[in-house]
């Protein structure tokens, strides 16, 4: 989906079948505490192993919780369209990473960059191997019009108008 800086858009949770291992997880994610009882991390109210020293790709977000980010991803394009790259597009993580922010199940938010949005669990480069699932939003531009302001006189005054 295409963001332009300036303008107000709407994200919405429609629909959550997702997994993170073996817990059923919502968009608005979990929290992972350490418990030092059973000296392990502790989420959803299991026993995570997997989590000690991991860290969530967006850290001041909640694990597994719906994270967005808007980055330039039209540069390779042409070559997964003229089949020279594999069929995905390469994120650039650097950048990507500058524009993170947390969705859950519904955010607005007035759009300081221009690109296309990428939407992901938030879970540890490390961990993605055992995620499944998927998740629909609805992402919806709600500024009109979608130019600061339109001057109807000089518009009226253009020979194309006036006739």
């Amino acid at each position: 989906f295409a963001i332009q800086n300036g303008e107000t858009y709407t994200i919405r949770v429609e629909d959550t079948a997702w997994l993170d291992n073996y817990i059923r997880v919502g968009a608005n994610g979990y929290e992972a505490k350490y418990d030092v009882v059973s000296q392990c991390y502790v989420a959803a109210g299991q026993c995570r192993p997997s989590l000690a020293g991991a860290v969530p790709r967006f850290p001041s977000a909640r694990w597994f919780e719906l994270v967005c980010g808007i980055g330039d991803f039209v540069w390779k394009l042409q070559q997964v369209a003229d089949a020279t790259l594999e069929r995905y597009l390469p994120l650039r993580e650097s950048e990507l990473i500058q524009t993170f922010f947390s969705v859950g199940t519904g955010r607005s938010f007035l759009a300081n960059f221009t690109g296309e949005l990428v939407c992901f669990a938030n879970d540890a480069d490390a961990l993605y191997w055992n995620n499944r699932g998927s998740i629909a939003i609805n992402v919806s531009r709600t500024s009109w019009p979608p130019i600061p302001r339109t001057n109807a006189r000089s518009l009226l005054a253009d020979p194309l108008y006036s006739s």
